[in-house]
């Protein structure tokens, strides 16, 4: 019996390696997608932030509807990649998704051929008050959310890593 023992103690070990082997894979896996997910809400929130900037810098009415579409593609992006983000997160992104929103209602509604709104305020101006804070803050939350390990993920891979 002394003689198999080794041989027990190598299967489990092997067995063990292997579970510990695919656990580790599969965590692996999932750190990708949410970093991917992450990544993919950050460039399609600079995409609608560019397409604003580019209408706020002029009148030209043709990029009414690209600035529409760059938000509505940033929506479909961030709504179906939250589940990935901390709540922290989501709400930072919010704002800025609210403010976005709000741009570019008063924009369509009060922007004529001047440039300007019916304040006077320029539509640049407008950018930088309403939707430049909420993108910072959403941009330095992104940046913070790649840096971190979520929750979920298991001490073990954290202390191997290190």
């Amino acid at each position: 019996m002394s003689g198999a023992t080794p041989y027990i103690v190598a299967v489990i070990a092997a067995v063990l390696a292997y579970f510990f082997g695919v656990r580790r894979s599969r965590l692996e896996r999932i750190i990708e997608r949410r970093d991917t997910a992450i990544a993919d809400i950050f460039g399609a929130m600079m995409k609608n932030y560019r397409a604003c900037i580019s209408w706020s810098a002029g009148a030209n009415p043709e990029m009414r509807q690209a600035v529409r579409e760059s938000y509505e593609n940033f929506l479909d992006c961030y709504y179906t990649r939250s589940i990935w983000l901390h709540e922290d997160t989501r709400k930072v992104i919010d704002a800025y998704v609210y403010a976005a929103h709000d741009f570019i209602l008063t924009l369509q509604n009060e922007m004529g051929n001047s440039g300007r709104l019916a304040d006077r305020t320029t539509a640049k101006e407008l950018l930088n008050r309403q939707l430049n804070p909420p993108l910072s803050d959403a941009e330095d939350r992104l940046r913070k959310e790649l840096e971190i390990a979520p929750s979920w993920l298991p001490m073990i891979i954290i202390r191997e890593e290190k």
